[in-house]
């Protein structure tokens, strides 16, 4: 919501989206997964990022790329989560690249 929408939307957006969201959830399947499945889909997941890192700073040649930033965006959401934040963490080479696509795309180098 923004600051900008006035009140009845945001009162119906309360109810509105927590039910979308859990509708998209469940047609794409993640809402039919276990949690504890979820959390062993997301170690696998930031160990393939980790490995596909190896010791380059980028996932896809010497420099920044829209491979960075797909997977970035998606992967920042998981981090911004209780679940997901030690997931990420607990791959050193995935949270430092984090950094630089953060630091990259934010103007701050």
């Amino acid at each position: 919501m923004t600051k900008h929408d006035t009140l009845p939307v945001r009162a119906a957006a309360r109810y509105a989206v927590p039910r979308a969201v859990r509708s998209m959830t469940f047609a794409q399947g993640v809402g039919r997964k276990a949690p504890d499945v979820i959390r062993a889909d997301l170690e696998r997941h930031a160990g393939a990022v980790s490995d596909l890192l190896g010791e380059r700073q980028w996932l896809v040649g010497d420099a920044l790329t829209l491979a960075d930033i797909a997977v970035f965006v998606q992967m920042f959401c998981i981090r911004g989560t209780v679940e997901g934040w030690p997931i990420i963490h607990a791959w050193p080479a995935v949270a430092a690249w984090m950094d630089r696509v953060d630091a990259a795309t934010s103007g701050k180098s």
